[in-house]
C-alpha cells in the first residue's frame, strides 16, 4: 500500500509541477502587479519547503525522525484529499486558461472568470494548495514535509488580498459584485430569510 501511495504522490506532483512550468514558460508575459514583501516570504519559505519535498520524494525515510504512525484508513482518506486537490488544481487551470500566471498580473484583454470552481470560490487554487499538505500528511505520516508545504502554501495564499486589489483595479464593478456573491477560499452559503405566513 505504501508503494502505491508513493507512486501516487510522484505522479501527481511531477505532473502538476511539469504542467505549471510548461504554462509559465509558454504563456506571454502579463502586465505585472507589485506583490510587495509577500513575494520575499514565498521565496524564503518555498526553497526549504521544496528541498524537503524533493528529499521525501526520492527517499521518504532518509531523515526518519519526523514520521508518526498513520492508520491505513487515514492513508486512504489522505489519498482521496490529495487527489481531489490535484483535480481542483487542474480544473482551476482549465477555467483560467490564458489568464493564469505564476506571478500576479493581467493581460490586455483580461476578463472575469466565473466558470468551474470560480463560480463559488474566488481562489480555488489556494484552497487546493492547502489540501495538498493535509493529504500528504495523512498518506505518509511525515509531519515535517506537511508543515513546510503548508507554510509555503499560506505564504502563497497570503497574496490573495493583493490579487483581489489588482482585479478590482482592473475589472472594477464586475469584480466587486463577484466578490459579494463568492467566498474567498470556501463557498459562501447564503440563507434566504423565511417568508412570513399570513392567513
Amino acid at each position: 500500500m505504501l508503494f502505491a501511495l508513493q507512486m501516487n504522490i510522484w505522479i501527481v506532483l511531477v505532473s502538476l509541477g511539469g504542467y505549471q512550468l510548461f504554462l509559465q514558460i509558454s504563456r506571454r508575459k502579463m502586465e505585472p502587479f507589485h506583490e510587495g514583501s509577500i513575494k520575499l516570504w514565498q521565496h524564503a519559505i518555498g526553497i526549504p519547503a521544496l528541498a524537503n519535498l524533493i528529499v521525501f520524494m526520492f527517499d521518504p525515510y532518509a531523515r526518519g525522525f519526523e514520521f508518526i504512525s498513520v492508520a491505513p484508513q487515514a492513508m486512504i482518506v489522505g489519498a482521496m484529499i490529495f487527489n481531489v486537490a490535484a483535480l481542483m488544481i487542474l480544473s482551476a487551470h482549465l477555467s483560467l486558461g490564458e489568464f493564469w500566471s505564476g506571478d500576479l498580473g493581467t493581460r490586455a484583454r483580461h476578463q472575469l472568470v466565473e466558470s468551474g470552481l470560480y463560480r463559488w470560490i474566488r481562489h480555488p487554487l489556494y484552497t487546493s494548495f492547502v489540501l495538498i499538505p493535509i493529504g500528504l500528511f495523512l498518506m505518509t505520516g511525515d509531519w515535517l514535509v506537511a508543515v513546510w508545504t503548508l507554510a509555503y502554501v499560506l505564504a502563497v495564499a497570503g497574496r490573495a488580498w493583493k490579487e483581489e486589489e489588482m482585479l478590482l483595479g482592473r475589472l472594477g464593478q464586475s469584480y466587486a459584485l463577484y466578490m459579494q456573491r463568492t467566498g474567498r477560499f470556501l463557498p459562501r452559503f447564503r440563507y434566504a430569510p423565511a417568508l412570513a405566513v399570513t392567513d
